[in-house]
Parts: structure tokens; sequence; C-alpha cells
């Protein structure tokens, strides 16, 4: 009867890549088919896995085979830093979402490679202590060059104006399915290739609008961090900083000095704004209604009052499906990185590499090159 070759891996780099999964020992083990303590004599290095075993750890812990055979493990690890206990959280962060966010690093750290000194985004740097959110969002504006009294057609205009606005800046953005409960966003700082991650699973383009300006308020804060998706009364988790950040991305996307000239038009004095201006508030800058009734609230237009009345009004929106027909992959990555940094990782890096990091083959980034202009023709 043969006997099963076994494979000498490296034990910490199991247990490096076991901890990045964030899944318990024991629902590891079983998405393995093994014994918990077969999984742990591997970790220990009693143990070691047959060939057959490896392939199944590459699969599951989404590695390749020969990492596992590394002679330590990685200096870093694959997740932004604060990645796996956002603030306020009661549980780790689900597998497959630190499976997206390894993902997003590793695109992040592809683009920064890419990035001479002299191209580095200057973002502005502020702290809590000393800068207001008002003064950090006029900072933020005038930098992204956002034109005075900007308008877009609609709410999705208005998420790809800001996104083109910021991507414009040097700073990646993100969107990716990172399913419904979990994050709705995080940010993830690098001095190169400065990242936001939106969540997009069922997520309406006003909430994720305003994703993208907290999760800049962090990257002003030079803080990488996951913010907890909300849920029920919420609009955000409540520290202080989780409290600055919203205020930014308010003063952000609604200017004091707009929001005060259109309830001037509409002769609305303070604590007198109510849902008609709510409305008018989120149909011009593209945001939530709940965004919009906190701000006016800010600004003392309206009473603390308005935004439960919001609540009990409008009913968050779902989206039936956070990918409207399953598009195809060359497109999918489009939407997921940004035409800017799937363009510069396939024109920049060798073509093994970029389509490793991109997660494509030689026939989707034909397709693309016939869709996307920039896109390398293989």
């Amino acid at each position: 009867m043969a006997v099963a070759r076994r494979s000498p891996i490296t034990p910490s780099v199991l247990a490096w890549a076991s901890a990045e999964d964030g899944r318990s020992r024991e629902d590891l083990a079983r998405a393995l088919r093994v014994d918990l303590a077969e999984l742990d004599g591997w970790v220990s290095g009693d143990r070691t896995p047959t060939a057959g075993q490896v392939s199944d750890l590459a699969s599951t812990l989404h590695r390749s085979r020969a990492f596992f055979f590394l002679p330590e493990p990685p200096a870093r690890g694959s997740m932004p830093d604060g990645f796996r206990h956002p603030p306020g959280a009661t549980h780790d962060v689900q597998p497959r979402v630190l499976l997206q966010a390894r993902r997003a690093k590793r695109v992040q750290q592809a683009v920064a490679v890419t990035v001479a000194d002299d191209e580095r985004p200057d973002v502005p740097s502020v702290t809590r202590a000393h800068t207001s959110p008002e003064s950090a969002a006029r900072q933020a504006r005038a930098w992204l060059e956002v034109p005075d009294g900007i308008q877009f057609d609609g709410e999705y205009e208005a998420l790809r104006g800001w996104r083109a606005l910021l991507e414009t800046a040097g700073i990646l953005v993100f969107e990716l399915q990172l399913g419904e409960d979990a994050v709705r966003g995080f940010a993830g700082w690098d001095d190169r290739a400065p990242m936001i991650v939106m969540n997009q699973s069922r997520v309406q383009p006003p909430v994720r609008l305003f994703t993208i300006g907290h999760e800049l308020g962090h990257l002003m804060l030079r803080e990488a961090t996951a913010c907890l998706e909300p849920s029920g009364a919420q609009l955000f988790v409540d520290t202080r900083t989780e409290r600055w950040c919203e205020e930014f991305a308010a003063a952000l996307l609604m200017p004091a000095a707009e929001v005060r000239g259109l309830m001037r038009a509409e002769h609305i004095g303070p604590g007198d704004a109510g849902i008609d201006q709510v409305k008018l508030i989120a149909h011009r800058f593209g945001v939530s209604n709940r965004a919009a009734a906190l701000r006016l609230i800010d600004l003392d237009f309206a009473r603390d009052g308005l935004y439960g009345a919001v609540l009990g009004i409008f009913k968050p929106a779902v989206r039936t499906s956070g990918t409207p027909h399953n598009p195809p992959t060359h497109r999918m990555r489009v939407r997921q990185y940004g035409v800017g940094a799937v363009t510069n990782l396939l024109q920049s890096l060798p073509v093994s590499d970029a389509l490793s990091v991109l997660r494509l083959t030689v026939d989707d980034v034909r397709k693309m090159a016939d869709e996307v202009p920039g896109v390398p023709a293989l």
C-alpha cells in the first residue's frame, strides 16, 4: 500500500496565514476536512501535511502552495492596520471580508511600487486635536480643486464624480463586495498610494458617497481603520474619531456656505428646517436623507427631532443585488479597482505580476483592451 508523501511546510508560516484568514482553528479544520488535533500538529510542527493537504491549505487560505514553504512569515500583515477589530465591533470581521481586504491591500502595494518619489499625492495632514472637521473639509476641497457649486445629475453621477476627483488626486478608490452587516468601508494609508475602499453589497450610492468622505477623513488623520456598517438609528460608530470623520464627510460633501445659501433661498431660519429641506439637501448634494438631516442639525437649521423623523419616514433602500447582471471578470476589475489603477498596473508591471495581482487572464485583458483606452493589448 502506497504511503502518502509528506510535505515539510513551515509551521510559523501556516500560523501566520491562519491568523490572517480570521477563522477559528475549529472552523479552519472543518474547512480542511481534518481533525483539529491534526491542524494543531501542523501549526506546532509536530505533524506534517501530505502533498494533497498542502493543496487544500492553498485553496482554503487563498495562498499559493509555494507560500507555505517560505522560511519565515511575511514581515508585514496582508490587511490594512486596525482592520480586524473595527471601532465599536463586538466580533471579528468575517473571513470573506478579510480576503477582500487582503486583495485590496495587494493591489495598493503593487500600485505604490509604480509611483515615483515626486509623484506622491500631497494629501493634507491634520490632527483631530488641532483641526475642526469644517476646517479640514475646506482644506480637502481646496486640495481636490472641487469647483464651487459643483452639481451632479443624480446620485450615481455624484458618486462617480467624487471618485474621479479623488483618483485624479492620487487616491485609490475601490468598490468591493464586503457583504451585508459587515463594514461600510475602510482606509489604508500609504504615502504613495493611499486607499479608500467602500462596500458595494446592497449599499445605495448616497451611502457609498458618504463612506468616501468619511474614509478620506481617516486618510487625512493618517489612520488605517475599518468602519462598521451602520445599523438601526446609527449613521456612524460613536467614538470621537468616528464622529470627527462623520462631521468631516458632511462638511466635505455639503459645504456650510452652500447649505446656508439654500436655506436663505427657502426662507428657513434657525430650527425651522423640516422634511422638505432634508429632501432638498439630499437631492442637491447626492447624499442620503439621514446625512442631510444631520447636516441641517449641525448647522442649527433643524432641531434634533428631525433626525428621528427622517428615520421614521425614509427607510433605507436596499439593492436586490450587489452585482447586477454578474458582469464578466474584466469589467468587474475595472469597477472594483478603477480604470486608473488597473491601467497603471497593466502598463507598469511585468505581465505575469499584473495578471496575478489583478486576478486576470490574458483573455480578460484582451477583452478589457477592446473597451478601455490605455489598456495594453497582450
